[in-house]
């Protein structure tokens, strides 16, 4: 009964531990991703809409934290930064509102890692026709994952 109980603590504290860590960092660009049980993911989101009739309205939410309402302009981008949960995998939304198109979907979840890999970035790239997907290598390509 005491190993289960000590191996039952451990257990609790490893994921209190990750659970902690979860927490979003401001600046992204600033954080190593090696550091932890597992990995730490930016995600940024890049306008390439004209500023006409107004900038790309955005709002990203988890289950467990709220990233904002946010404005870009032609060639602004935003950026957050999370460890990412096994249990429950972390999951991250955005509604995306440009002149009278209005799109929501998922912008982060285990099945949209393997655009994500190494450097462990997934930037969303946003254009009039559709939204766009890499890492920011240069010898990978951006994949067309949703249209408006």
């Amino acid at each position: 009964m005491g190993y289960m109980m000590s191996l039952f603590s451990l257990l609790v504290l490893i994921l209190a531990l990750h659970f902690a860590s979860t927490v979003l960092y401001a600046n992204p660009d600033h954080v190593r991703v090696e550091d932890g049980i597992t990995t730490r993911f930016v995600v940024y989101i890049t306008s390439r809409l004209p500023d006409t009739p107004g900038p790309l309205k955005l709002h990203c939410q988890s289950k467990d934290n709220d990233i904002g309402v946010h404005f870009l302009n032609n060639g602004q981008n935003f950026a957050w930064s999370f460890r990412e949960n096994i249990i429950p995998p972390t999951l991250f939304i955005c509604q995306f509102r440009w002149n009278s198109k209005d799109r929501s979907f998922i912008v982060f979840y285990r099945t949209l890692k393997p655009y994500c890999e190494e450097p462990w970035r997934c930037i969303w790239v946003v254009t009039p026709n559709g939204f766009y997907l890499g890492n920011g290598n240069p010898s990978t390509p951006y994949y067309k994952i949703d249209d408006w």
